[in-house]
């Protein structure tokens, strides 16, 4: 079938240019510069049903040469036109190493590959380092903000609110304990729609790096406020509802506390994105307009097999 379009438009179909939309939130952006996508292909698709585009430049069709195809060849860049969505999730998809590929990433439950090189920044929300003060903690200095960036106790939740959802609605965290392994694997990244700073219930975490998240009864799930009683570890933590005091945000003690499960340190930081990551759902080109709940056929017999590609 051909895509319905506005008759009112001067331009047609055809050599329609990149659309802009006006943003509705920091992390909503238009992008017209198509360099990003050169530094993030899997912004845009291969225009071909089923075929994908490797890393090393190679190309190679998932039905007829298997979903795993580009697994020895650096992992996917493009998916096919028909499943044009590179979704964060690699869950049951190119034996459980591939990003996924959907026609909807949101219609599988899954969120959307975003681009690091689209304008924006890691905002820091809080700080932490017991290991270079000797200070008491208080529940109103965490969360009505104190101290400057470089201090070793600083916190700016107060300013956390909705402008920094994505078009999902949702908070894009990150949470840094410098002191444990290496840089590549010392935080937990996530998603979720409530403010840690105001909510005690955790909604919507979706979870994209979780180098820390042990068991099914600890399991990371996002971050959220203490409720009144529960403050005497932390003023935030995992748990919110009970207190356990793990991914400790405003620890009261002037010592080690609470990190992720089952390890204490002396330093952590909170971070939210702010501005240009999240959603490039505003790109939108020719063959990659952004049908946000798009199905083919191929996507319906999927989902009816309950099979990832």
């Amino acid at each position: 079938m051909t895509k319905r379009w506005c008759e009112s438009a001067t331009i047609e179909p055809t050599t329609m240019a990149p659309i802009t939309i006006p943003p509705t939130t920091k992390n909503s952006i238009a992008i017209t510069d198509k360099s990003i996508v050169s530094e993030c292909p899997w912004l845009a698709n291969t225009g071909v049903d089923n075929l994908m585009e490797c890393v090393d430049g190679s190309r190679c069709n998932g039905k007829t040469d298997g979903w795993s195809c580009c697994n020895s060849k650096g992992g996917r860049a493009r998916c096919p036109v028909n499943l044009k969505e590179m979704c964060e999730e690699k869950t049951g998809c190119g034996g459980g190493k591939a990003h996924c590929c959907e026609s909807s990433c949101a219609f599988r439950g899954m969120t959307k590959r975003w681009c690091e090189s689209a304008s924006g920044n890691w905002k820091l929300l809080f700080k932490q380092d017991n290991s270079a003060r000797n200070a008491d903690t208080f529940l109103h200095i965490v969360l009505s903000g104190t101290g400057t960036e470089s201090d070793a106790f600083y916190s700016a939740l107060q300013t956390l609110d909705d402008t920094y959802k994505n078009a999902d609605g949702k908070f894009h965290f990150k949470i840094v304990w410098s002191e444990l392994n290496s840089a590549i694997n010392n935080y937990n990244e996530w998603q979720q729609s409530s403010n840690p700073g105001t909510s005690s219930v955790i909604t919507d975490f979706q979870p994209i790096t979780l180098n820390y998240s042990p068991n099914t009864v600890n399991s990371f799930a996002g971050l959220g406020l203490n409720k009144v009683g529960s403050r005497s570890r932390c003023v935030i933590d995992d748990k919110p509802m009970r207190g356990s005091g793990w991914c400790c945000i405003g620890a009261m003690s002037k010592n080690k506390f609470r990190g992720p499960y089952n390890q204490m340190v002396r330093k952590v930081m909170l971070y939210v994105w702010e501005a240009g990551q999240d959603e490039i759902d505003n790109y939108v080109d020719q063959g990659n307009q952004a049908d946000a709940f798009a199905a083919d056929e191929e996507a319906i017999e999927r989902i009816l097999n309950d099979q990832f590609n």
